[in-house]
């Protein structure tokens, strides 16, 4: 556990269900897999801390694409209040990202390589119910990862989004 985040015990229900590291691993699995499915390869460690902020948090995940055609800089401009609150939001999830990166790596849902590339490990057909929050957020994982994949260099994403490694 890092200092920044407090024990299970003193964390808030909510805060410890939407950031609890079995789904922020999971959000990253599943960005991985559609990352490498955008002919990009494995996802960069780096594009993690992208993902996780752009997901779990609900207006954000509301008004992502429906599609990964939809291009990146059109769509920050088109949801700039969003964007201008991003970095912040992006530095809170740092060690929430850490540590779901860490249950992943533990748990094999996610590994890396020596060059500091996310492969995702899901099961082949999951059963997630339709219109549940869940399905929600890992179809936007999903997403996303293709989307950034498809969007250009990891330091391109980190200055559309303001936010540097």
């Amino acid at each position: 556990m890092t200092d920044d985040l407090q024990s299970w015990a003193q964390r808030p229900y909510l805060s410890g269900s939407i950031l609890n590291p079995a789904l922020i691993a999971s959000v990253l699995a599943w960005a991985a897999v559609r990352h490498r499915s955008s002919g990009r390869g494995a996802m960069p460690l780096e594009i993690c801390f992208l993902v996780v902020p752009l997901v779990l948090h609900a207006e954000t995940r509301a008004r992502l694409p429906t599609t990964t055609r939809s291009h990146l800089p059109r769509w920050i401009n088109d949801n700039e209040d969003l964007a201008v609150a991003f970095p912040g939001r992006a530095r809170r999830f740092v060690p929430h990202v850490q540590e779901g990166i860490r249950f992943g790596l533990r748990s094999g849902i996610i590994s890396l390589s020596e060059a500091g590339a996310v492969s995702g490990h899901i099961p082949s057909s999951p059963n997630l119910r339709a219109g549940s929050e869940l399905r929600e957020i890992l179809t936007a994982a999903g997403l996303v990862g293709a989307w950034l994949g498809k969007a250009g260099s990891v330091a391109n994403n980190y200055i559309m989004f303001g936010v540097t490694p």
